[in-house]
């Protein structure tokens, strides 16, 4: 007998250490949703909307499928002339240093109310595969333009919810202002929607970085509306930006569009990330100077005047 103990008790010592079996599991605790993974833009955003000054009113504004951050700042006069709504650049913020902050915080002390919305990161590109099917199909073109499609109708809704957010304020008249990918977001969605009283404003405005259709010089050529198109540059047209600006330029010329107003200004100056009242007075002087005139509904001309003649009498 105590020879069986001998081999008993190791077995029964392996077989306290071995894990228990999985019916004897605990149940894992859920409350009936999934753990979400957190979100990088949703995190900046959040710092962002921390960090604004008193006189900024953080919005956060809702599509049917995401919210997202928008800052409203009310125009310094007691009867605002118009909104201004601000698309920025990709990967950056609607408080971005220069452009963004500038023109956002600026331009209530020259009357107009300015809400600026964060616009969703683009998608990075996706490389071609080089494989027998997609060489034999379209397919693979196909698949890799969707994403960016996708895209664009996020910041269509976005566009759409801060558009009607500055209209439930009062505002009649609005200016989109787009700057660098943002200016090309801003000519496409008004391409492709029929919107009163909103007028686009680019500022170094390009195409995004993952390839995307139409070119913004297309939709310069479709362009029917008063518009600026404002960029830094030398006058060399060495860079992109103003290489990219003079085509546009060229398009709208021989489209014929005398609203369509391209303007060069000096390269920046300094620190891009400090303000910049150059931009700002530029920008305030030619809404004041072209597009409020391009806007304004022209008058009739004048009656004429009852004349005293007799019919069939010579004067």
């Amino acid at each position: 007998m105590k020879q069986h103990h001998r081999y008993l008790l190791p077995l029964l010592a392996l077989l306290s250490l071995s894990p228990p079996s999985p019916a004897a599991d605990p149940a894992p605790a859920s409350n009936g949703a999934e753990r979400l993974l957190p979100d990088k833009e949703q995190e900046r955003m959040m710092a962002l909307s921390a960090s604004q000054p008193v006189s900024t009113e953080v919005l956060w504004l809702e599509t049917q499928h995401e919210s997202f951050l928008g800052l409203f700042q009310p125009a310094n006069q007691p009867q605002p002339r118009g909104g201004i709504l601000l698309l920025p650049h990709d990967r950056t913020s609607p408080d971005w240093p220069g452009a963004m902050q500038t023109l956002r915080r600026g331009l209530p002390d020259k009357g107009w109310h300015t809400l600026a919305i964060a616009l969703p990161d683009e998608p990075l590109p996706i490389l071609p595969r080089f494989d027998s099917a997609s060489a034999a199909s379209d397919s693979g073109a196909a698949k890799g333009a969707a994403p960016l499609q996708d895209h664009f109708q996020r910041i269509a809704q976005r566009i759409e919810v801060g558009l009607n957010t500055l209209r439930q304020r009062g505002v009649q008249k609005i200016y989109l202002v787009g700057e660098g990918s943002g200016g090309y977001w801003a000519s496409r969605y008004l391409d492709e929607h029929d919107e009163q009283a909103l007028y686009p404003i680019l500022i170094d405005a390009t195409q995004p970085t993952t390839p995307a259709m139409p070119l913004l010089q297309r939709l310069t050529e479709k362009q029917r509306l008063p518009a600026l198109d404002l960029y830094h540059g030398n006058g060399l047209a060495r860079d992109p930006i103003e290489q990219q600006a003079r085509l546009r330029a060229d398009s709208a010329k021989r489209a014929g569009l005398p609203a369509y107003l391209s303007v060069r200004m000096a390269p920046r100056a300094g620190d891009w990330r400090q303000t910049d009242p150059r931009l700002l007075a530029v920008v305030s002087g030619l809404i004041e100077r072209h597009l409020e005139k391009a806007t304004q509904p022209k008058a009739a001309p004048p009656a004429a005047a009852p004349s005293n003649r007799r019919p069939g009498r010579k004067p």
